[in-house]
C-alpha cells in the first residue's frame, strides 16, 4: 500500500510540475504541440483542457518514466524577453513548491482531524464502556 501511495505521489509531483511549465508557455503565447501529463512511449489516452489550453492535447503515455511539453521547434528560445523563459523554465519549479505547500497543509491538518476523532471515539467508548 505504501508503494502505491509513493508511486502516486511522485506521478502527481511530475504531472504538476510540467502543468507549471504549460501554463507559464500558455501566459507567454508558446505554442505547445502536446502536454503529457504522464509517462513517456505510445499514447495511452488523450484528451482536451479546452477552458486552459484549447486545442493542445494532454495525454498520458504508456512507461511512467516522466512526462513533457512538446513545444514548436524554437518557441522557446524565439520569446522577446529572456525573462519570458526563465520564467517558463522556474514554473516547474514553483508549482513543485506550491504542490508541497498544499500536501503538508493537508497532512497537517489530517493528522489532526485523525488524532481527534480517535480521541473522541476512545472518550465515547469509556462513557459507554463505564455504564
Amino acid at each position: 500500500m505504501v508503494i502505491i501511495f509513493a508511486f502516486l505521489l511522485f506521478v502527481s509531483t511530475i504531472s504538476i510540475h510540467e502543468l507549471g511549465h504549460a501554463l507559464l508557455m500558455k501566459r507567454y503565447n508558446v505554442q505547445m504541440k502536446e502536454i503529457c501529463l504522464f509517462g513517456v512511449g505510445p499514447k495511452i489516452t488523450q484528451f482536451y483542457w479546452r477552458t486552459i489550453f484549447g486545442n493542445t492535447p494532454l495525454t498520458v503515455r504508456l512507461i511512467p518514466l516522466g512526462a513533457f511539453v512538446r513545444t514548436e521547434d524554437g518557441a522557446i528560445e524565439n520569446l522577446e524577453f529572456y525573462e519570458e523563459s526563465e520564467h517558463i523554465f522556474a514554473g516547474g519549479v514553483a508549482f513543485n513548491f506550491l504542490y508541497a505547500s498544499l500536501l503538508g497543509l493537508v497532512c497537517s491538518n489530517l493528522r489532526k482531524l485523525v488524532s481527534y476523532s480517535s480521541s473522541s471515539i476512545n472518550n465515547h467508548c469509556r462513557m459507554f464502556s463505564s455504564r
